[in-house]
C-alpha cells in the first residue's frame, strides 16, 4: 500500500520483488543467467522498399548450470505472414557470414570455449529452436554464446490492414540478472528519428508458445532509450566485445553502422515466464496508390 503512493518507491519495490524471485528460481530450476541480450539491426530490403531487412543477433552472458546434461533453450525463433497467418519455416542462412555450425549460425569468436554441444530443433508449429548442452556445472564453466541470423524482407516497413506496430519480441522462460534488448535501425527507415518505442510484459503462464500479445499485462514499461548513432553507443558494461561483435556482423554482409540509430530497453530481474514486447507504430506508407494496390 506504501509503495503505490509513490511511483519512485513502487518501482524499487517491484524490482526487490523481482529480485527475490530471481534468487528462488535460480534454486528451483539449478541456474542462472547473468545477461540476456539480443539486438534487431533493421534496414530497407533493396528490392522491395515496402519490407525490411532484419539481422537477429541473440545470446546469453554467464550461463551457470547447477545440474548437467540438462538441455537449455538459447533462442526461438519462429516467422510469421501476417496476410495468411501461416507459419512459415525459419531461414538460417547467413550471407557473408562462415556456414553454420551443428546447423546453428554460431558466432564462435564471441562465445566461449570450449563450446559445449549446441543443436537446432524444428517444432510442429515451426518454431527453430536452438539448445544448449552444457556437460559441466558451476560458475566455473559458465556458458557465453551468441547466434547470428540474416532474414531478407522479413517484415513490412510500413503500416497496413491488420499490420499498424513493428513488435520485438522475447520470451522470459529461466532466471536472468538482467533483460537487455537493443534495435538498430537505418535512419529514415520508419521515418523521422528519433523514433519512439514502447515496451510491455506480459505474463504467458499457462498458455504455451503464445505470442506477447495474448498474455495478460503484466506492467508497461516506456523506458526505451534513445542511445545515438553508431556502435559506439552501443556499449554494454554487461559485455565489453558486444559494440565490436556488432560492428563485426555488420560489415561482413556489407552495412555501414554509422548510418543507424540506437535504441534501447533495459529490464533488471525480468519475471519468469513472461514476454516482453517492444513495439513501433508503422508509419504510413507515402505512396497511397501503392498501399492500396
Amino acid at each position: 500500500m506504501i509503495s503505490g503512493l509513490s511511483k519512485n518507491s513502487e518501482d524499487r519495490v517491484d524490482v526487490a520483488q523481482r529480485k527475490a524471485a530471481f534468487r528462488a528460481n535460480c534454486h528451483i530450476w539449478g541456474l542462472q543467467v547473468r545477461a540476456r541480450i539480443g539486438c534487431v539491426i533493421i534496414q530497407p530490403n533493396g528490392e522491395d522498399d515496402r519490407r525490411v531487412d532484419m539481422v537477429m543477433i541473440r545470446g546469453i552472458v554467464g550461463l551457470s548450470q547447477l545440474r548437467p546434461h540438462r538441455p537449455f533453450v538459447i533462442s526461438s525463433v519462429q516467422q510469421l505472414d501476417r496476410h495468411d497467418v501461416s507459419v512459415r519455416r525459419v531461414e538460417t542462412a547467413v550471407p557473408g557470414l562462415e556456414g553454420p555450425e551443428h546447423a546453428v549460425n554460431i558466432l564462435r569468436e564471441y562465445c566461449t570455449e570450449p563450446l559445449p554441444e549446441i543443436r537446432n530443433r524444428t517444432t510442429a508449429q515451426g518454431t527453430l529452436v536452438t539448445e544448449v548442452l552444457n556437460r559441466d556445472v558451476g560458475t566455473a564453466s559458465a556458458f557465453t554464446g551468441f547466434l547470428c541470423d540474416v532474414f531478407r524482407a522479413h517484415d513490412r516497413r510500413y503500416r497496413g490492414e491488420g499490420n499498424p506496430v513493428l513488435g520485438l519480441g522475447s520470451t522470459i522462460r529461466y532466471p536472468v540478472e538482467v533483460s537487455i534488448a537493443d534495435t538498430f535501425v537505418r535512419a529514415g527507415t520508419f521515418g523521422d528519428d528519433p523514433l519512439r518505442f514502447r515496451s510491455a510484459t506480459r505474463n504467458i503462464l499457462g498458455m504455451p508458445g503464445a505470442d506477447g500479445p495474448d498474455g495478460d499485462l503484466l506492467f508497461t514499461d516506456d523506458a526505451v532509450e534513445h542511445l545515438g548513432r553508431g556502435t559506439e553507443a552501443l556499449h554494454l558494461p554487461d559485455h565489453r566485445r558486444y559494440p565490436e561483435m556488432i560492428a563485426d556482423v555488420m560489415g561482413r554482409i556489407g552495412w555501414d553502422p554509422d548510418e543507424f540509430e540506437a535504441y534501447r530497453h533495459r529490464l533488471p530481474y525480468p519475471v519468469m515466464p513472461s514476454a516482453i514486447m517492444t513495439t513501433l507504430d508503422l508509419p504510413e506508407d507515402p505512396d497511397p496508390a501503392r498501399s492500396r494496390a
